[in-house]
C-alpha cells in the first residue's frame, strides 16, 4: 500500500537537489495551453531545464500558489 508520504517522495523528490534558475510569469501562449487565459500563472526553472507550474489541482483546473516561508515561520 502506497502512503501519503511515499506518493510525495515519489512526485516530489526528485526536486532535491535541484538550483533554481528563474521565477517568471506565464506567457499569454502558455496560459491558453492550460486554459488560464486572463489568470496570473507562473512557473519556476530550474538549471536542468525542469519546470515547476504551480496548479490549483492534480487536473490542472487552475493556476495556483506557493507558499514560501523562513524555516523558523513554517506551519505557524
Amino acid at each position: 500500500m502506497t502512503t501519503k508520504t511515499d506518493w510525495i517522495t515519489k512526485e516530489y523528490g526528485k526536486l532535491i537537489g535541484k538550483t533554481v534558475k528563474s521565477v517568471r510569469l506565464l506567457e499569454p501562449t502558455e496560459l491558453a495551453d492550460f486554459g488560464w487565459e486572463g489568470r496570473d500563472g507562473f512557473l519556476i526553472a530550474f538549471t536542468d531545464g525542469t519546470v515547476i507550474i504551480p496548479s490549483s489541482d492534480p487536473e490542472g483546473n487552475d493556476c495556483g500558489f506557493l507558499f514560501v516561508e523562513q524555516p523558523e515561520t513554517a506551519g505557524k
